[in-house]
């Protein structure tokens, strides 16, 4: 191996472990993650997080652990690096125990969390240290010269897609680091996305980049990654009566909701936990309205409405995104009627894509009313004609009461 591959320069001072002349910069709005070695080795995470509810202050961090390893990698024979001189080496799996993780810091724990949002838009910001042991690189007392690379990878406790997490399509899980070794001790590193033979150009020999594109090496931009997002969705329910004979008729309505116990949504200006049975309630007549928001993209709503009027109605339920969920339903006298469980967003190819739209519009006609209905709905034009044919009858009395008293 030609020596320049391990020349120091004066930004590379012995005594700064791990430090680069331009280190990985702290993740971007774009980057799924990397690692900043400019003050210390850590790997930092980052989660975009959005939701329609521009008026939020604060939502639910995701329903996600994320754990991260590093371990030698596992490096084919013919992996080299060449760097800005042209002079080429070849890369070899670090030794064990040269880069680790304390057990105490390898997981994210989100479940609890909340995250600060403002104009719908907020991001999860998180650091693992990475700690080196530079007797992991001597033989002897002495440095082995060599570039020496490690695998970090990263796993969760639920498949993402399954909490509402979306992964960019082309998320790498994993990453890997060469560590410069010359015989003065460790003097640079850079990490990337492919476990193969890279070329740095300029003056990218050691300094730390991604290269989530797996394909162009080399690259600084990090704006070819891409973060793990979180996006919140909102639902309404609205209702609307049509031809009623009964005065301002009321429905019960149910939204059953469906997702990971321990997951948050906003119903009706109230947090609410997801567990085995969790539904929203309210009493709706003409003009009504249930509001849910920061939804998940995992979880599902059903929405159901009970009829206790004396009259019966049919049903249109139609979705701003879905359609028409139901058409020309039956609402019987005390019956119910509603649409099954449908999905708020479907995620797929790095995407969530909305199944439901911002509000389904439930609306009733009435078909017919019961003999009670209608001795309802007449009852108080009776009750006013009685009164009226009384208080008649009680005028007439008196009027003739105060003729007779008159007379001399």
């Amino acid at each position: 191996m030609k020596k320049s591959i391990f020349k120091k320069t004066a930004a590379f001072a012995a005594s700064v472990i791990m430090a680069a002349a331009a280190a990985v910069p702290a993740m971007t709005a774009s980057a799924d993650y990397a690692v900043d070695f400019k003050d210390s080795g850590k790997i930092i995470k980052e989660i975009l997080v959005t939701t329609e509810d521009t008026t939020a202050t604060t939502v639910a961090a995701p329903y996600i652990k994320y754990t991260y390893e590093i371990t030698p990698a596992t490096v084919a024979a013919d992996v080299k690096v060449t760097d800005k001189d042209n002079a080429t080496g070849p890369v070899t799996a670090g030794p064990t125990g040269g880069l680790t993780i304390a057990d105490a810091a390898k997981e994210i724990d989100l479940k609890g969390e909340n995250v600060t949002v403002s104009a719908g838009a907020g991001k999860i910001t998180k650091e693992i240290p990475i700690t080196y042991d530079e007797a992991a690189f001597k033989a002897d007392g002495a440095f082995v010269p060599g570039i020496y690379r490690y695998e970090i990878t990263e796993t969760t406790d639920a498949e993402k897609a399954s909490v509402g997490v979306v992964e960019p399509a082309d998320y790498a899980a994993t990453r890997f680091i060469d560590v410069y070794v010359d015989a003065d001790g460790i003097y640079g590193t850079v990490m990337f996305a492919a476990n193969d033979s890279v070329t740095y150009e300029g003056t990218q020999k050691t300094l730390g980049y991604t290269d989530e594109s797996n394909t162009t090496k080399g690259d600084t931009d990090p704006t070819k990654g891409l973060a793990d997002t979180y996006p919140l969705f909102n639902y309404t329910v609205e209702k609307k009566v049509e031809n009623s004979m009964l005065p301002n008729p009321e429905f019960n309505f149910t939204v059953a909701v469906t997702g990971v116990a321990g997951q948050k949504f906003t119903a009706e200006r109230a947090e609410k936990t997801i567990a085995a049975d969790t539904k929203v309630e309210k009493t709706l007549k003409d003009g009504g309205i249930i509001e849910l928001k920061n939804i998940p993209a995992n979880v599902q709503l059903a929405v159901s409405e009970a009829n206790p009027n004396q009259a019966s109605y049919t049903v249109n339920a139609v979705d701003e995104t879905a359609g028409a969920l139901i058409t020309g339903g039956a609402l019987e006298i005390g019956g119910t009627q509603g649409f099954d469980a449908k999905q708020i967003a479907t995620i797929a190819s790095g995407t969530a894509t909305k199944a439901l739209g911002a509000k389904t519009t439930f609306t009733n006609r009435q078909t017919q009313i019961s003999p009670t209905g209608i001795v309802f709905m007449i009852a108080p034009f009776v009750i006013m004609l009685a009164a009226g044919a009384f208080l008649t009858v009680l005028f007439m009395k008196n009027r003739k009461k105060d003729a007779a008293e008159s007379i001399i």
